[in-house]
């Protein structure tokens, strides 16, 4: 049965793959003459989708069924492993997660092609459709060149190998397939954008769908991007590797994503629809998934994440080239300058704070670009992949807090309250901010006032946003208020959380009781007997309480080290306790034990942002989608 379904899901691979390249070819070289043809490409296109999706399935179930003999269930799964962290598994690994990415995009491409069956023939939707197609086809293509292959079968073991402790988590379960839903999403802007710059002309009417989707996509993309980005910030900070934020290449390259998404919407809010600088903003999406996947994968940096190799740096590399290009030559077809002299022009600008924002949005992303590129550089010559964090922090610290203030300024400056409300609005906003930071943080008062301001202008947002809510049923504009809120809010987690965090080491004595006078805590640790790790008990009190028994461990995992910490979860701040590194001669039960404990304030922060990105996407698609235009004929 299990080498059937092995044979199953092979082959359900290799036809979707050659059906992808079928719609392209059908696609590009004939277009949409012929009504069968649209026909029986649309049939084609949702059986690649369905077979990718048997394939990921049929993993799925080897891994369920703890079915060995497949290499790849063997590798990244053990029998210790529970039923949802064996489907977690699944896109734990490279192969199953390129099949992931590649049923999604096929499935997008589906209901694109859905959406828009009844305008096939203008030129503009075919050329996005034939876009839309070939990258379609190329990831799923990607889809087998890990190996060994994601349906190999090797020898029928009684167990595998197993995964480190840091990835059996709730958030490895959310991280991954979000992100690439995410990537999978920005596809589709790009061959919009692509097809209405390369395509625009005097004779060629826009049709408002094609505006409609960059919307849509821009939109899930901007928000999955953020949602996966919180998670993994979430999913760090619970393994302390080593917190929210490690400015690690791959944290920077989606930051890069994560602007360029953002520069979407302010680019919106300066030119006209259909002018070549919100096509390029929108395509420019998924070149920066590109150069993420290919800074990621390209073994060029060193970082927490690693899934690096020379091959995968040329297929990633010629992706992320063969994009760029392909909105080069797009740009160099448009009819329009890419920069309108209005960006240009501030005092004739009457939306000043919105256009100061596009600029540090651009001066954002350009500094992390260049961040990046020399760190490659670096690496290619000199063999030293860092340059100093301090660059990164500075730059993007100046960067968010202005954007904080000119967000702020913005919203002010469209509700409708007296000049005296506003400013009682600001005082009290900043006097409960100050007051609550205050008992919290241990800062310079240089950082204790960048702090205050971010969190008095989220207070003052907050207040401006709820009362807006009350007075308009706009979906847009409290959703658009509702945006720059999320993005205060992750600044504000940026400069506040990690940044006060205190560090104490300690040495228990089994069985007895030591005062961690810092954090206000006593502690005992009892080591465990007979534990193929080290592996740690320690009851936690205050004063007045017992705050809870927490249980860390450590060990090595096919030769690397790992570390296995717990929190304590407080209102306010949140302590959490590792094992130092240790060696063999510490397995006895009675011999010391050294930890190390960390106090870090205002974590909940994160929590809170993650559930308000969800709440932000959900609302941001539901009015996208109340607005799609349906007429056929429908045109900019």
């Amino acid at each position: 049965m299990e080498i059937i379904l092995s044979i199953i899901g092979q082959y359900s691979l290799y036809t979707a793959i050659l059906l992808t390249w079928l719609v392209f070819a059908i696609n590009w070289k004939f277009g949409n003459q012929y009504k069968k043809l649209k026909d029986f490409n649309f049939i084609f296109n949702l059986s690649a989708a369905t077979l990718l999706w048997i394939s990921f399935l049929i993993l799925i179930f080897a891994f369920i069924k703890k079915d060995y003999s497949y290499v790849t269930v063997y590798s990244y799964s053990d029998n210790s492993m529970s039923t949802s962290d064996r489907i977690m598994a699944t896109w734990a690994s490279r192969q199953g997660v390129m099949i992931l990415w590649s049923a999604f995009l096929t499935s997008i491409a589906v209901g694109v092609m859905w959406y828009l069956k009844n305008d096939i023939s203008h030129p503009m939707i075919s050329r996005t459709l034939s876009i839309l197609f070939f990258f379609s086809a190329l990831i799923a293509a990607f889809t087998v060149s890990s190996k060994p292959g994601a349906f190999d079968v090797g020898l029928n073991y009684s167990n595998g190998l197993g995964l480190t402790p840091a990835l059996l988590s709730i958030w490895q379960e959310i991280h991954p397939p979000v992100a690439f839903l995410a990537y999978a999403s920005f596809v589709v802007p790009y061959a919009t954008g692509l097809a209405m710059m390369s395509l625009k002309t005097d004779k060629i009417d826009t049709p408002h769908k094609l505006y409609w989707l960059n919307d849509l996509f821009m939109m899930l993309g901007w928000g999955l991007t953020g949602i996966f980005m919180v998670a993994g910030s979430i999913w760090g900070y619970e393994e302390n590797s080593p917190g929210f934020w490690a400015w690690d290449p791959v944290e920077i390259a989606t930051l890069v994503l994560w602007l360029v998404s953002t520069l979407y919407f302010h680019v919106k809010t300066q030119v006209p629809k259909n002018h070549p600088l919100q096509n390029t903003s929108a395509a420019l999406g998924w070149v920066a998934v590109t150069f993420a996947s290919f800074v990621v994968r390209g073994g060029f940096l060193e970082g927490y994440h690693s899934y690096a190799g020379v091959a995968k740096a040329i297929v990633f590399g010629l992706l992320f080239l063969g994009s760029a290009i392909g909105l080069i030559y797009a740009l160099a077809n448009s009819n329009e300058t890419i920069l309108p002299n209005k960006l240009f022009k501030w005092k004739s600008n009457s939306n000043k704070a919105n256009l100061a924002a596009f600029w540090f949005l651009i001066f954002g992303i350009t500094i992390n670009i260049v961040g990046l590129i020399i760190q490659m550089i670096n690496a290619l010559i000199i063999h030293k992949t860092n340059i100093p964090y301090d660059y990164y922090i500075i730059f993007n610290g100046f960067v968010f807090f202005v954007l904080t203030i000119l967000f702020v300024i913005y919203e002010i400056n469209r509700v409708k309250m007296s000049s005296i409300s506003k400013l009682i609005l600001i005082d009290i906003s900043g006097l409960l901010v100050f007051f609550i930071l205050y008992f919290i943080l241990s800062y310079t008062i240089i950082l204790y006032t960048i702090a205050s301001i971010i969190g008095t202008s989220f207070v003052i947002l907050v207040g401006i946003t709820f009362l807006n809510a009350t007075k308009e049923r706009n979906v847009r504009k409290f959703g658009k208020q509702i945006i720059h809120l999320t993005i205060i809010l992750m600044i504000f987690s940026y400069f506040t959380v990690d940044m006060s965090t205190i560090v104490v080491n300690e040495v228990l004595v089994p069985e007895k009781e030591k005062n961690i006078e810092e954090f206000g805590i006593v502690i005992n640790g009892t080591r465990m007997a007979g534990s193929s790790y080290p592996e740690v008990w320690i009851s936690v009190c205050s004063e007045n309480s017992h705050l809870g028994l927490i249980k860390i461990k450590q060990g090595y995992h096919l030769g690397k080290y790992w570390a296995r910490g717990d929190w304590i979860v407080q209102e306010g701040k949140d302590l959490y306790f590792e094992l130092q590194p240790m060696d063999g001669a510490v397995l006895v039960k009675d011999a010391p034990i050294p930890i190390i404990i960390y106090l870090k304030p205002l974590t909940n922060t994160f929590r809170v942002l993650f559930y308000l990105l969800l709440f932000v996407t959900t609302i941001g698609l539901y009015s996208t989608f109340k607005r799609r235009p349906i007429n056929k004929n429908e045109v900019l």
